[in-house]
């Protein structure tokens, strides 16, 4: 998730993406274009999150490390 967030900051050092969106549309005071990429963010984030989350515990149950 925090790589995600990242998204925003490395948009003020030219890279293109999502992250450009929000800033640019919050720095031109379009509040709705920017909140609307910025749940598109947030709702990326937690995906990959989750996914990675249940990846990582069944890995961990297939390797014997987790007993659940």
């Amino acid at each position: 998730m925090f790589g995600i967030s990242m998204l925003t900051i490395t948009a003020l050092v030219g890279t293109s993406g999502l992250g450009q969106q929000v800033y640019i549309r919050l720095g031109d005071g379009n509040f709705g274009l920017g909140m609307t990429a910025g749940i598109g963010m947030v709702i990326i984030a937690m995906l990959a999150d989750r996914l990675i989350q249940a990846w990582s515990k069944k890995r961990q149950t297939e390797l014997g490390l987790k007993s659940d």
